[in-house]
C-alpha cells in the first residue's frame, strides 16, 4: 500500500501521523501596565486599549505606551503587556503527542523613536514589541515559552518611525509541548510593548491604537503529532 492509503485507513491499521486543526475563539483576556519614572520624569502613558475576543468577534488587542524625556538624567519607561487565552478542547488532543500552536498575527500600528545627542548632554530613546507563545498542559504551570521580536529599535543618537505592518504566520512564534492523552490545553498569545526614553526631547512611541490599527489573532494553527499505534 502506498503511504496515503495507509494513512487514509484510518483506525483500521493505524493512527494518523498527526493531526491538523485551527483554534478561531479566544476565551479571555489580560491586561498589566508598569511604569517606571525617575525623580523629575514624566510618566509614562498606555494601556491596551479594547480587547474583544468570543465567537463573533475578532480576537484583537489595541494597545498604545508614549514614553517622554525631560532633562539630562531623567528617565520614563513603560511596558504594557496584553494577552488573549485559547482554549484547545480534548476531542483535539484523544492521543498523546507533540503538539505545536503557530499563532497567526494580522498586526497594524505606527512607532516612533527619537534621541538626537546634542553637545554635553544625554538622550536615549528605545521601543520593543514582542509576541509571546504560551503553552499550559490543563493540569500544570506553562510548559513552554516562545518569543517573536516584531520590532526593537535603540539608541542615543537615533530617529526611526514609520508603520508597522505584517499579516501572516510566524515560526519564530511556535509553541511546541508535549500532551497527554484526553486533556484539554491552553495558549496564551501576549503582546508586550516596551518604551523608554531620558534626555529632553527624547521620545518612544508604539501605537496599536486607532482607526485600522490593531494586534489581532484571527486563529491559532495547531499541529498535533502523534506516533504509529498498531492495532491488534
Amino acid at each position: 500500500m502506498r503511504i496515503d492509503e495507509i494513512l487514509a485507513a484510518g483506525t483500521s491499521m493505524i493512527n494518523p501521523l498527526y493531526k491538523k486543526f485551527f483554534i478561531n475563539n479566544a476565551i479571555a483576556s489580560r491586561e498589566n501596565v508598569y511604569i517606571d519614572t525617575s525623580p523629575g520624569g514624566v510618566p509614562s502613558q498606555g494601556n491596551c486599549g479594547d480587547i474583544t475576543y468570543g465567537a463573533g468577534s475578532a480576537n484583537q488587542m489595541t494597545p498604545w505606551c508614549l514614553s517622554t524625556g525631560t532633562g539630562p538624567f531623567c528617565y520614563s519607561e513603560i511596558a504594557v503587556v496584553c494577552s488573549l487565552w485559547f482554549w484547545i478542547p480534548r476531542e483535539y488532543l484523544q492521543q498523546s503527542g507533540t503538539l505545536t500552536v503557530t499563532p497567526n498575527f494580522d498586526i497594524h500600528g505606527f512607532f516612533w523613536d527619537r534621541a538626537n545627542m546634542v553637545l554635553g548632554t544625554t538622550k536615549e530613546a528605545a521601543i520593543a514589541l514582542r509576541m509571546q507563545t504560551n503553552l499550559y498542559r490543563s493540569t500544570g504551570p506553562v510548559a513552554s515559552t516562545t518569543f517573536w521580536t516584531a520590532l526593537n529599535y535603540d539608541g542615543h543618537n537615533i530617529y526611526q518611525s514609520g508603520r508597522f505592518d505584517y499579516t501572516g504566520y510566524n515560526n519564530s512564534a511556535m509553541g511546541t509541548m508535549q500532551v497527554p492523552a484526553d486533556e484539554p490545553a491552553f495558549v496564551q498569545i501576549v503582546a508586550e510593548l516596551d518604551t523608554f526614553s531620558q534626555g529632553a526631547g527624547s521620545m518612544g512611541l508604539l501605537n496599536f491604537n486607532g482607526e485600522g490599527n490593531a494586534i489581532k489573532i484571527p486563529n491559532l494553527r495547531c499541529v498535533l503529532y502523534t506516533q504509529p499505534v498498531n492495532y491488534p
